[in-house]
């Protein structure tokens, strides 16, 4: 993060950010679970957020990875779904049917598609705006015939876990 703090001209960062008190509860929460780490990561450096702000919001979840294996990870999924949707009018009819389609067929897919792949099959030409703020959870290849992949498995565990 400090590296992603000194490339980014366009965010006013205090000198030493990330501060070591949120590095040391960062670290807390992953407790070695790499995924953990890495989504938190993106999850930080999303283009369309503020850092500062995604970084407070991470670092004030309450659980670590620590119980139960996975119930930070599982926060931390729920919180970058929380965040990505926000702005969105989730009582909007279409809006559920879409997202389960959308990153459904991502998820559950057997061979990963890319978008154009994805728009055919689901016959719906806007998926992109369904899946732009999940950055910290699907990889967008920067060539458009690649496929959109999931980052880690605990990924769709978690969108599939009933609780």
């Amino acid at each position: 993060m400090a590296d992603f703090a000194k490339t980014q001209s366009d965010c006013d960062f205090v000198e030493d950010w990330p501060s070591t008190a949120d590095v040391d509860i960062l670290w807390e929460k992953a407790v070695g679970l790499f995924t953990y780490a890495s989504t938190v990561i993106k999850f930080v450096a999303s283009k369309y957020h503020t850092p500062t702000e995604r970084l407070a919001l991470t670092v004030s979840l309450p659980q670590s990875t620590i119980h139960e294996g996975k119930s930070g990870i599982n926060l931390l999924y729920t919180q970058v779904l929380e965040q990505a949707f926000c702005d969105v009018d989730l009582d909007e009819p279409e809006f559920y049917p879409c997202f389960r389609s959308v990153v459904g067929a991502v998820v559950l897919v057997f061979n990963p598609l890319p978008m154009k792949a994805l728009s055919t099959l689901l016959r719906m030409s806007n998926i992109s705006i369904t899946l732009c703020s999940l950055h910290s959870v699907l990889l967008f290849p920067n060539n458009e015939g690649d496929p959109i992949q999931v980052f880690h498995k605990s990924f769709p565990d978690f969108l599939m876990d009933p609780g």
